[in-house]
Parts: C-alpha cells; sequence; structure tokens
C-alpha cells in the first residue's frame, strides 16, 4: 500500500497509511542567534506550544504594538511547523498568551507614556 502525504497550508502532515505510535515528545529546536536573524519581534511569550509574538511599528502618529499569535506542531517528517490553528486544548495557554501580552504592552506604554502619577 501506497504511503499518500496529506498537506495543511502547504505543509505536509502526517503519512496518512502510517500506523499511529506514541513517540516522546522532541524538544522543539533552539533559534538561530539573535544577530543572524532580522525583523525579529520585539517580545515573545510561550506557554507550551501556543507563542505570542509582540512587533513593534513605527507609524506616523508613534510606536504602536501589533501581536501574531501561532501554535507549533511536529509535521510527519519530523520537521516543526507553525499554525494559526488553536484547539480545544490550545485555547487557555492562547487566552493566558494573549492576557500577558496586553499586560507587557500596557506596562510598556506606560513607563514611557509622559504622565505625572
Amino acid at each position: 500500500m501506497a504511503k499518500r502525504r496529506e498537506e495543511r497550508n502547504g505543509h505536509p502532515t502526517a503519512d496518512t497509511a502510517a500506523p499511529q505510535t506514541e513517540q516522546p515528545q522532541a524538544p522543539v529546536p533552539e533559534a538561530p542567534p539573535e544577530e543572524d536573524r532580522t525583523n525579529l519581534p520585539l517580545h515573545v511569550i510561550r506557554f507550551g506550544l501556543v507563542r505570542a509574538c509582540i512587533w513593534e511599528a513605527h507609524t506616523e502618529v508613534g510606536i504602536r504594538h501589533n501581536v501574531t499569535v501561532s501554535r507549533l506542531y511536529k509535521g510527519g517528517d519530523g520537521l516543526w511547523y507553525s499554525s494559526g490553528s488553536f484547539s480545544l486544548r490550545d485555547l487557555l495557554a492562547l487566552a493566558k498568551a494573549l492576557d500577558w501580552a496586553h499586560s507587557w504592552i500596557s506596562e510598556r506604554i506606560a513607563s514611557t507614556a509622559d504622565v505625572p502619577f
């Protein structure tokens, strides 16, 4: 029987004919050193495989912050990918990551604002 590859969002997923076996979770690979990367997020918040990345945008009216969220998963080929889809078990981690992102941005704005108190 030939194995058929499925794709989700252009990335390969598990072989459909492969048996489901329990394998130990491999750690998420380390990111390359920051000096080797460009366009880095200002801050990253992670809860397990769910992450929220905070980006800083310089606009005509000042600095603005944007947040992107993703979930890491290991494909059938053994490589790590990210997805914008979340399952029921990811939702609490996603909510916490967004809550912490909101607090981090709010504290940053408050610390740089010209407020007398």
